[in-house]
């Protein structure tokens, strides 16, 4: 099995931008990327902001005084905010290869999730990976508290980001695979004849 990631163009920096201190939540407003996930935690962590941006049909509970509800924005927008965010948080419950964690990652924000796809935040020590709510939190306060953890997870995510999610390496993944396919195709043919 030949698995090509998602590729992303990278935005070249020589140093990690100046970050606020917010927790972000970016994805679609659907059962499964578990909205009302990051509402309980903001509820049990008031001392932190959480700025929450998304689009759909999942309707929300009235929101804690510390969230802080965007609605949908652009990709230049959101831009800004993987920037600006401190963490991402991830609350979805399954999904393929989290585009938010790329994005973020871009911009040297590490992440607390709740799906870690063939474990990439463990080994490449990109974040936390959790499994509840309570793990959920007690992540956050590190981070939160901890601003050279956070450089140093920002340093990780945006490395992996450049090394596995490039759009110049991957769309070369593809061309080699390509030629590699059409190759096979000829031989076939060469073979038949």
């Amino acid at each position: 099995t030949i698995v090509i990631p998602n590729g992303h163009p990278i935005e070249p920096l020589v140093t990690a931008p100046k970050k606020d201190d917010f927790i972000l939540w970016a994805g679609r407003l659907v059962k499964t990327k578990r909205p009302k996930l990051l509402i309980e935690i903001a509820t049990r962590l008031p001392q932190y902001k959480f700025v929450m941006v998304g689009a759909g049909n999942c309707k929300l509970p009235r929101l804690p005084h510390n969230v802080q509800f965007l609605g949908f924005r652009t990709r230049n927008e959101l831009k800004e905010l993987y920037k600006r965010a401190s963490v991402l948080l991830i609350t979805s419950s399954v999904e393929g290869f989290p585009n938010t964690l790329i994005e973020a990652g871009m911009y040297y924000t590490p992440c607390v999730t709740f799906y870690d796809p063939d474990d990439v935040v463990k080994k490449y020590k990109l974040g936390f990976a959790v499994n509840n709510i309570d793990e959920a939190i007690q992540a956050l306060r590190e981070l939160m508290e901890n601003p050279s953890l956070r450089a140093k997870l920002g340093s990780n995510i945006r490395k992996y980001v450049e090394e596995n999610h490039d759009i110049e390496k991957t769309v070369k993944a593809y061309e080699s695979l390509f030629r590699e396919l059409l190759d096979k195709r000829h031989e076939k043919r060469s073979n038949l004849i």
